[in-house]
Parts: C-alpha cells; structure tokens; sequence
C-alpha cells in the first residue's frame, strides 16, 4: 500500500514538472499543461507495451499534477 501511494505521489510531481518547466519555457501554461497530459498518456502506453499494465489512475496522477502545474502558471502570469 505504501508503494502504491509513493508511486502516485510520482506521477503526480512529474506531471507537476512538466507543466511549470515546458509553461516557463513557452510562456503558455495551456501547452504546459498539454504536454503534462500527453507524458501521462505515453508513460502508461510505455507500460502497457513494456509491462501488459495501463494504470489509469497513474495517468490521472499525472494529469493532477499538471493541473497544479497550470494552475500555479495561470496565477503566476497575473502578476508579470
């Protein structure tokens, strides 16, 4: 059970990265998160392919950090 939530918080801070690294590399949260989005997908196809597992949940994870992510950048953007 540890694992399993240690393997969520993961997927939840890389999706996290992705979309405040890619966001303040573009200047656009959208494609930061976007690109949050399309990791979450590839990493469980990689999965899928690799292991025979699609953890959607993982996915999700992935997909909530970006959403923090975009967040933070949107609010961010407010003040620049």
């Amino acid at each position: 059970m540890k694992y399993i939530l240690y393997d969520k918080y993961l997927h939840f801070v890389a999706g996290l990265i992705v979309t405040v690294w890619v966001s303040a590399v573009t200047e656009y949260p959208l494609i930061g998160f976007v690109a949050a989005l399309f990791v979450g997908v590839m990493k469980e196809v990689r999965d899928w392919c690799c292991y025979q597992g699609f953890d959607q949940k993982d996915m999700l994870a992935t997909w909530a950090g970006g959403a923090v992510g975009y967040a933070l950048m949107a609010f961010v953007q407010l003040f620049e």
